[in-house]
């Protein structure tokens, strides 16, 4: 198999160097000859051949999230409320359950709260829309101690509700119990009522709060995984129109969730659901009980079409198209690619734009696959994996003409996480490793797998600018 180097090479504007201490001028956006990071045989777990960013790219801040320096193993989804960040941590060597950041000083985040949850499988973590409380996944984990999947708040499957008026110790309240466990969480207000989405073995499950610390499963919607729930993929292609996706029925499960106000029309909420070799599939979700299917997109009209859809979010173009940014999460030795579609209609999706990264480097298993990103002011906030973090330019996309010009105009920048740190496991380790990213502030936040959590600044973001935060 093919390894990747990260060739020591940067893209240097006119009289200025991209050092990685913060001092770039804020102004600096101009870029020369696009430099390819990525090449072939080196050392993964190498954080010198890794020190890789392009001059309008700098670090701000940087936190290994623990007290004793050494990074947890690992770290991954994140999700920002205020001034607090919240870091899942999966476990593999270390506790799984989330770290509390203060990052109201970007330039030094740091942690301040704990919150542990022994035998889980934590794989995401969600503010609720008023920041009083912190839900967090845990898929289904082994325990050597217990007959029972489910004997406590945290501990079981499904989701765990913390009460986050202290961040520095936050408080097990409430939980959902979901067979499996959840993969990935959605929390919003609707009708009232605050809501849960669960995405769990090929099911969206639905959970309203009773009160009292109590919740109620209150619907399920999607395929399931069996063939029952296959015949229902069949069915409900066959009802979102003329352009829903017909390809291999190799897996059908939903694996991530994004739920959005709709950028056109306000007041409604729409559901993002990935089904991996299945596509994407849209719903209306204002009446969670009712969720409506609204339409289906599996790979028409791309030109690199993998399966194995990963995430989607909504954007308002111009206030008068609704486009969809979509992505793989790709584990063999194929090379990605970022799809825009045009939803105005989502019974008719229509790709519009299609991001091919530069190289076409194999992915490598999950090393080189594109992972979670933002859509924000016109630009794609990307975590890259091995190839950290990228801003892309969604105009330069859409128009497609970027893949023969050999300056790529629509890399904006990237940078690459590459703090020295005491590595947990060096063996297995790459670095970077970067999972997530939000955006607030001007600032992008970065989670690295093995190195920890890092605040970044593209020149072309003004630091400070309220309005240059993600939906996260």
């Amino acid at each position: 198999m093919r390894s990747i180097l990260l060739v020591a090479g940067l893209l240097l504007a006119a009289g200025c160097v991209g050092p990685s201490d913060g001092t770039t001028p804020a102004a600096v956006v101009e870029r020369g000859p696009f430099v390819d990071p990525i090449a072939d045989d080196h050392d993964h777990a190498s954080f010198a051949d890794h020190a890789l960013w392009t001059p309008n790219m700098h670090l701000v801040g940087h936190t290994t999230m623990s007290e004793d320096g050494k990074p947890f193993s690992y770290i991954g989804e994140m999700d920002t409320y205020g001034n607090l960040t919240v870091v899942q941590v999966l476990g593999r060597g270390s506790t799984p359950g989330f770290v509390v950041l203060d990052t109201s000083d970007p330039a030094a985040p740091r942690p301040i709260g704990r919150a542990e949850m022994p035998y889980s499988y934590v794989v995401d973590v969600k503010w609720s829309p008023d920041g009083k409380h912190v839900f967090a996944a845990s898929q289904a984990a082994p325990r050597p101690d217990a007959a029972a999947p489910f004997e406590s708040l945290v501990t079981g499957w499904g989701f765990t509700q913390w009460d986050m008026s202290d961040p520095t110790a936050p408080v097990a309240v409430a939980g959902g119990y979901v067979p499996y466990g959840c993969h990935m969480l959605s929390v919003k207000e609707l009708r009232g009522e605050l809501t849960v989405f669960c995405i769990s073995q090929g099911l969206v499950h639905v959970f309203a709060y009773a009160g009292e610390g109590a919740w109620t499963q209150v619907n399920a919607f999607g395929p399931g995984a069996s063939l029952a729930g296959a015949q229902r993929v069949v069915s409900e292609t066959l009802a979102a129109g003329p352009n829903a996706p017909f390809v291999a029925l190799l897996a059908t499960g939903p694996h991530d969730i994004t739920i959005q106000e709709d950028p056109l029309e306000p007041g409604r909420f729409i559901a993002s659901v990935s089904y991996w070799d299945f596509g994407l599939r849209f719903y209306d979700v204002t009446d969670p009980r009712s969720p409506v299917l609204l339409g289906a997109w599996g790979g028409q009209g791309a030109d690199v079409y993998e399966g194995n859809v990963h995430g989607a979010m909504l954007y308002g173009h111009h206030g008068e198209q609704r486009l969809a940014v979509v992505g793989p999460e790709l584990l063999g030795d194929t090379y990605p690619a970022l799809w825009v579609l045009d939803v105005t209609d989502f019974a008719n999706p229509t790709i519009v734009g299609e991001w091919v990264p530069p190289g076409q480097h194999a992915t490598q298993g999950l090393l080189l696959t594109t992972h979670q990103f933002q859509v924000v002011d016109e630009k794609i906030y990307l975590a890259y994996n091995h190839a950290g973090v990228w801003v892309l330019d969604l105009h330069a996309i859409m128009d497609g003409t970027y893949k023969d010009d050999p300056t790529r105009p629509e890399v904006l920048g990237y940078y690459l996480p590459h703090q020295e740190v005491e590595l947990y496991d060096r063996e297995a380790a790459a670095v970077p490793n970067t999972w997530d990213v939000n955006v607030r502030d001007g600032f992008i936040f970065a989670s690295d797998r093995y190195t920890g959590f890092y605040v970044l600044h593209y020149a072309g973001d003004e630091m400070g600018d309220a309005n240059v935060t993600s939906y996260t």
